[in-house]
């Protein structure tokens, strides 16, 4: 059941943040028409011929129906897990693999290669060796490396973290010879080491999955050492931690939290240091994508790059920052919507059809 909901609200917080990313897309075959609203719905102005980009450094406002309550990436995680927090916490830790949108093709991150290790035996264990990719930055500047991932473990055994953190780093347990009508035995991670700063070892009890693994961990969040190490250092225990106000932590994501003003809005600052930024990506129908960036160079992902184009787009970030607007219902949100207070309301829940007719009959909005 973890499994499930941090993976649809991981997914739901991605699209979000891959809306506000984007630039130049384009498609290859017109969409169907559907006499249905989606749940996120855009507005937009009437576009004409000689219409300019919006520019960047623009404020991209949002609704929301619900308060985040928590700015710690952490505690979302655990004891926080709540989809209003994904929408603004889901970008902030780094990993090894993601699913590369709008095709959710296995793609590196923080790996530097295209397909995760299978990994070999080594005695009674499974040992998972994973090159890092060297430039790649925090927020601050500070580099990414394996020590990050290796921290992040070592935080989540030693404070017994629960929640989204038992899915995505497992912890081995050994079955227990006194106990012989319980099994014990839990598949996970015995150790996480970095022989050196781009190169991570993850040493299993025995061979994982694709759930566990592929799957699994190696869509692991992992966070700054340089940043969380000394916080860490003075928390007795999980809810010490989570206590700490993160507004300002370091980020991989293309944003930053920076500001909070609980039952009213959330403000993420665009991550000036984003190492994805400007990377190009060309996705075909079979699933398929063509990368590139000026520093971290090409690569093809999920086979054969080959047939239909059906985008082509662009990494930004390309907006100074992102408003979360709280609004108490879908009525409040969807009225901000249509009066152009916001561009773009996020609600995980279902419309109700008047709100749907609203949306329909609105000139400049997009659905």
């Amino acid at each position: 059941m973890v499994k499930r909901t941090y993976s649809r609200w991981r997914w739901l917080a991605i699209l979000a943040v891959f809306a506000m990313i984007v630039a130049a897309c384009q498609t290859g075959t017109e969409p169907a028409a559907t006499t249905e609203a989606p749940v996120a719905t855009t507005a937009a102005p009437t576009p004409t011929p000689t219409e300019p980009p919006a520019p960047e450094g623009f404020t991209y406002k949002t609704g929301i129906i619900s308060d985040p309550t928590t700015d710690n990436v952490w505690a979302y995680l655990d004891v926080e897990s709540d989809v209003y927090n994904s929408y603004v916490l889901a970008s902030q830790g780094v990993s090894l693999y993601t699913l590369a949108l709008p095709t959710y093709t296995h793609a590196p991150v923080a790996a530097a290669l295209v397909d995760a290790p299978e990994g070999a035996a080594d005695g009674d264990n499974w040992v998972i060796e994973i090159p890092l990719r060297e430039g790649l930055v925090w927020s601050d500047g500070e580099p990414v490396t394996a020590n990050d991932f290796v921290f992040t473990f070592n935080v989540v055994k030693d404070l017994g973290l629960g929640g989204n953190f038992t899915e995505a780093w497992p912890i081995a347990a050994e079955d227990d010879p006194t106990t012989e009508d319980e099994n014990e035995f839990r598949l996970g991670l015995v150790s996480v080491e970095a022989p050196d700063d781009y190169t991570l070892v993850l040493t299993w009890n025995d061979q994982p999955g694709l759930a566990t693994w592929q799957f699994g961990t190696a869509f692991a969040p992992a966070f700054p050492e340089h940043y969380w190490a000394e916080i860490v250092a003075g928390a007795a225990e999980a809810g010490d931690l989570y206590a700490v106000s993160a507004l300002g932590a370091p980020s991989f994501g293309p944003d930053v939290v920076a500001e909070r003003e609980p039952g009213a809005f959330v403000r993420n600052v665009v991550n000036e240091n984003y190492s994805y930024k400007g990377a190009k990506y060309t996705v075909y129908a079979n699933g398929s994508i063509e990368f590139s960036h000026p520093a971290l160079g090409s690569e093809t992902w999920g086979g054969d790059p080959s047939g239909e184009v059906l985008v082509e787009y662009t990494e930004g970030p390309f907006i100074s920052d992102m408003l979360f607007n709280v609004y108490g219902s879908q009525d409040a949100a969807a009225l901000a919507l249509i009066e152009g207070d916001i561009d773009y309301c996020l609600n995980p829940l279902s419309l109700s059809r008047g709100l749907q007719g609203q949306f329909l009959a609105a000139d400049d909005l997009n659905v």
